[in-house]
């Protein structure tokens, strides 16, 4: 049939032509990113960049995408942080998503209000996050914005270290 199409190496050996926008389901991955408040380890032995939140204290990473073409609605994201020590984390996420046009107030949000992840020493964690994103309505070229904040000095927060944040990753449909 018509329309744009890539050649995908099939991973058997084959090729085949997709249809372009034919399959979203593919996460798209977001690195964390941070500010001159917070440290980061360049590089650990997994060779993936982590952003430090530090203990005592809030602190906060964001991520961005854009949405892929074709993506009406996100149906899963994963968050992806590494503890320096067990314990819960007091975790809050917002979200947003906004297109050309859009002011700072446009666009949709949602959020997760502060929240206990129980993380793990030395152990990546992926913790189901979706929540974050159902209040969303996304088109093509929607910018995702997210804001996660760690209550490092919450008394419900028991980690006694750093949390290490890798990224995290959003499945669209």
């Amino acid at each position: 049939a018509g329309g744009t199409k890539y050649l995908r190496e099939d991973g058997d050996g084959t090729s085949s032509w997709q249809a372009v926008g034919g399959s979203i389901s593919n996460p798209v991955w977001m690195t964390a990113e941070y500010d001159t408040t917070q440290g980061s380890v360049p590089y650990n032995s997994a060779s993936v960049r982590l952003v430090i939140l530090a203990d005592g204290v809030s602190d906060r990473t964001s991520f961005q995408t854009v949405t892929p073409a074709g993506a009406t609605s996100i149906t899963a994201a994963k968050l992806v942080v590494k503890g320096g020590a067990a314990g819960n984390a007091l975790f809050t996420i917002s979200s947003r998503a906004f297109t050309d046009g859009d002011t700072d107030a446009g666009g949709t949000t949602d959020s997760i209000a502060e929240t206990t992840y129980a993380i793990q020493n030395s152990i990546y964690d992926f913790f189901d996050v979706s929540a974050a994103f159902n209040g969303l309505t996304i088109a093509d070229d929607e910018v995702i914005g997210v804001k996660l904040t760690r209550n490092g000095g919450g008394a419900a927060d028991t980690v006694a270290a750093n949390v290490m944040v890798v990224g995290m990753y959003l499945t669209f449909a």
